[in-house]
Formats: structure tokens, sequence, C-alpha cells
């Protein structure tokens, strides 16, 4: 009897080993994050994330995005009334809510053409290296009147990612397309994710593989922590967008 049992104690533990090994073998990817901003940093995993679906609502950390319409249901002109529906190959708006006091809302234009963007008056920098069809623009702004965001993201043919700014025209962050995974000297292919600099200071990343996931700097004050959540959250949409 103590056979058998020491026999079916070593099974009981050999499987469990196994299934541990297996599980640890199956993690899933992770975007490559800079080692200072990885250390510094709130990490909010995404919950509800499923790709496109009739309600996509989702949360990260403290961060609520409900209201999710795709094509465009707001008018303020404030936000994206430059870029018309009809001159875009796809659209989405956004709400998100925080710890802090405002509401916060986006409206996302993809494919937008060269011109319209130099119709709305950006500036020359902006428009650097935009093509015609993978131009992707977001106007981001609060409830109550205040400072009008822009995230200006850029495609080229030759380029496996997006890169672009987030500005409103006195304070730019740059925003970088990132196609390396930790653990793997192989790019993926497509970005998994995008990573906010400000003044060579990283910020902020994105991750939008898998169930996704935004990191916010520990340096960063509520208002910016909430607008560059915001901004993340329209790069969160844009991939369900990309997947179908």
């Amino acid at each position: 009897m103590d056979c058998i049992k020491y026999y079916r104690l070593t099974l009981l533990f050999t499987g469990m080993l196994l299934i541990s090994m297996l599980m640890t073998g199956c993690q899933p990817a992770r975007m490559l994050v800079p080692p200072d901003l990885q250390q510094n940093s709130y990490f909010y995993e995404c919950e509800g994330r499923q790709g496109f679906k009739f309600n996509e609502d989702f949360i990260f950390g403290p961060y609520a995005v409900t209201n999710v319409r795709r094509g465009w249901t707001r008018t303020d002109s404030w936000i994206v009334g430059k870029f018309e529906t009809r001159h875009a190959r796809q659209n989405y708006e956004y709400r998100v809510t925080g710890p802090g006091p405002d509401v916060w809302y986006g409206q996302a234009a993809t494919g937008v053409s060269r011109s319209d963007i130099r119709q709305a008056a950006l500036g020359g920098e902006f428009l650097w290296g935009l093509t015609y069809d993978l131009n992707f623009v977001v106007r981001i702004g609060t409830e109550t009147p205040g400072r009008v965001w822009t995230l200006i993201m850029s495609q080229e043919a030759s380029d496996r990612v997006f890169t672009g700014v987030l500005t409103d025209e006195i304070t730019t962050y740059r925003v970088e397309g990132i196609d390396s995974l930790e653990g793997s000297s192989m790019p993926l292919g497509e970005a998994a994710g995008y990573l906010f600099t400000l003044d060579g200071i990283h910020v902020a990343a994105v991750e939008v593989i898998n169930k996704g996931s935004v990191r916010l700097s520990v340096l960063l004050d509520d208002f910016e922590s909430d607008l560059l959540a915001t901004a993340a959250t329209a790069l969160l949409l844009y991939q369900d967008i990309s997947q179908n």
C-alpha cells in the first residue's frame, strides 16, 4: 500500500510540475519596455478588452473607457470637426474617466489625407513623413473647455509601425511604435505597443497585443496621466480595428 501511495504521489507531483512548466512556457508575449519606465511606472492591465464587439467598454487601473462608437456621434468642432467622416477610412470616438475630476473624450480618424491635416494648421513639423493612406489622427480634450490635444501618427510603406506626436502646439510628446518583445531578438513585424517620451524622458507606454496594458510614469501629475491614458486608449481601440 505504501508503494502504491508513493507511486500516486509521484505521479501527482510530476503532473503538477509539468503543468507548471507548461504555464511558464506559455506566458503571453510582452512589449519590450525601457528599464527606467518599467521600474518607475504604474502598470495597468486592461480588463474587458476583447477585440471588436458590440460593447467595447473596458478598464485599466483607475481608468474606465466607455461610450465607444464606431462612427462619430459627437459634433464638437474642437475635436475632429476638420476631419470629415467622408474623408476618413474608419473613425471612432470614446470617453475616458479616471481618478481626476475631468471627463476626457477622443475622436479618431484613420486614413486621413495629408491635405486634410495641412488644413488643420498644425504646422510643418507635423506634416513630415505623412502618407495618404496610413495617417491616424485623434483629437483629445475634456468635457470642460480647455486645451485640445492632437495625436498624429503615420506609417510609411517601408515601416512596420506608426510613429508620431501628441501635441497641443505648446507641449509635444513623441510617440514611437515598438515591435520588440521581451526575451526575443526577433521583431514582431507589427506594433506590440507604443512608447511616449517628453524631452527624451520615457513617460508612458501602451501595449496593444493580447489583453493590452498601460504604463504611466510615477513622475506624471494627474493631468498628464489622464491625457496620456486617453491617448493610449485611442491606440488600444485602433489595434482592435486592425485585427478585424
